[in-house]
């Protein structure tokens, strides 16, 4: 691409013919005949960016602070992932995209919909922060930085895969890191609370998702009705919406291991439990019958349980590790465990510091109502005291409670305590390699404390 149609595209005038061979975000990228993109938030030396050699190398440098000899473009953070898009796709796309939102399930429905297109035999690749297999792209955030997004969509383009499947938070619509108009499909799972550590109010963080959902006009959208009945005359709005109705989802029979469903009378066995599930594999079902797929008892059949995600690693003592960090996952979490309880539930759980401090006695409330040992621990108190969260989370002087700060000698402690008919579920972190405390990342892997304590049993 030449920089005068970049240049243009911003409405600024230029007849440079230079070619230019790529478009970086970072000075630490920059690269001879390069356009550097330079937001708020970077740490802009005039000195160094005016330095003889960056400017050599860069075609042209443009940022939202003026300085001189740089493009000024007032709007430039919420223009960064447009650029790249149009630098490097023109904005049209040989690959479908996917986009997962809401409050809770965004990773459990993202890799459930991955593993049932490649059960139809689709080029799929999945962006994620827990990568398994080789059709996915690790990034660090929920939702990765503009830059890393594209690097997913080059690899789409390169090896011709089908669908790029996404998760996409709140925070990076708010933050523009993406642009709504690229989906072709989203799901939308639910609308409940959180995150009210970076929003006014719950209305401001639902009119996050409801916002993406309104601004995309060409993508194919899927919701519930329970979801659509909080927002009615906003979802009115949304063009190309399906709405599913959960009075349709009936359940046969369930236990720990798997559980059987109808929907629209067809039957389906999954090996995926709980009802957080049937909802997933719902959404699954109405996307593949959308794009004409067939067979889809078997390829619900299929789908392989999603690591930290109401996953059962060992019977007698059942030992559960389930991702649930909001106070509705983790009271519809333990109340489904309830229903199947024999003798004792034993919780395992904690509150990420830093972050709404709200649902940590909303977190105790469910652990009594539900459990009958709970031991309260870390979770990633960042700069937060530890005993201060546990201390939010146990709400009363319950004898039910024990704090135990140290995430890995409560699991210890809770799984020696099992007897064979106990339930242990372990909360908050699914299958997280570390922990953050004071801001030090600390390598912690749940399932490895499982596996050690049961080796030793």
């Amino acid at each position: 691409m030449q920089i005068k149609e970049l240049l243009n595209y911003l409405n600024f005038n230029s007849n440079d013919t230079r070619i230019i061979s790529n478009v970086v975000t970072s000075t630490e990228d920059v690269c001879d005949n390069c356009v550097l993109l330079l937001t708020k938030g970077h740490n802009i030396d005039p000195v160094y960016l005016l330095n003889e050699k960056i400017k050599n190398k860069c075609l042209a440098i443009i940022s939202d602070t003026k300085v001189e000899g740089v493009y000024y473009l007032a709007n430039l953070k919420s223009k960064v992932f447009d650029i790249l898009d149009y630098f490097y796709f023109k904005h049209e796309h040989n690959f479908k995209i996917i986009g997962i939102t809401g409050t809770e399930g965004k990773s459990s429905l993202s890799k459930i919909i991955y593993n049932g297109l490649k059960n139809i035999n689709k080029n799929v690749l999945l962006i994620t922060n827990e990568p398994s297999e080789k059709d996915m792209f690790l990034s660090s955030l929920t939702t990765p930085d503009s830059k890393q997004i594209i690097e997913a969509m080059l690899i789409c383009q390169k090896e011709n895969k089908n669908y790029l499947i996404m998760e996409v938070s709140c925070i990076a619509l708010s933050e523009k890191r993406i642009d709504e108009k690229i989906f072709d499909y989203i799901f939308l799972t639910n609308l409940e609370s959180d995150h009210l550590d970076y929003y006014s109010n719950l209305y401001q963080y639902h009119l996050s998702k409801i916002d993406f959902l309104k601004h995309n006009t060409k993508g194919v959208k899927f919701m519930f009705s329970d979801t659509f009945n909080k927002y009615p005359n906003m979802f009115n709005q949304v063009t190309n919406l399906i709405v599913l109705d959960k009075e349709q989802i009936k359940l046969k029979r369930s236990s720990l291991n798997h559980q059987v469903f109808s929907y629209k009378n067809n039957e389906y066995y999954s090996h995926l439990i709980f009802k957080q599930n049937r909802y997933n594999l719902v959404f699954l079902i109405e996307f593949l019958e959308y794009i004409n797929a067939y067979n889809l008892q078997y390829v619900i059949k299929k789908i392989k349980r999603v690591k930290g995600r109401l996953d059962l690693i060992h019977s007698r003592p059942y030992i559960m590790i389930d991702y649930a960090h909001s106070s509705s996952s983790v009271d519809n979490v333990l109340n489904e465990l309830n229903s199947f309880k024999q003798n004792r539930l034993i919780i395992v759980i904690g509150a990420g510091g830093n972050r709404d401090k709200i649902k940590r006695s909303e977190y105790g409330k469910s652990c009594l109502k539900y459990g009958d040992l709970i031991y309260i621990c870390n979770d990633n108190p960042r700069n937060e005291d530890p005993l201060s969260i546990a201390k939010m989370i146990k709400i009363n002087d319950d004898k039910r409670f024990i704090i135990e700060l140290n995430r890995k000698k409560a699991i210890e402690k809770a799984i020696k305590e099992a007897s064979v008919d106990d339930i242990v579920i372990i909360l908050g972190r699914g299958n997280e390699n570390y922990q953050i405390i004071n801001n030090k990342k600390i390598y912690l892997n749940d399932y490895e404390v499982c596996e050690h304590v049961l080796s030793d049993q």
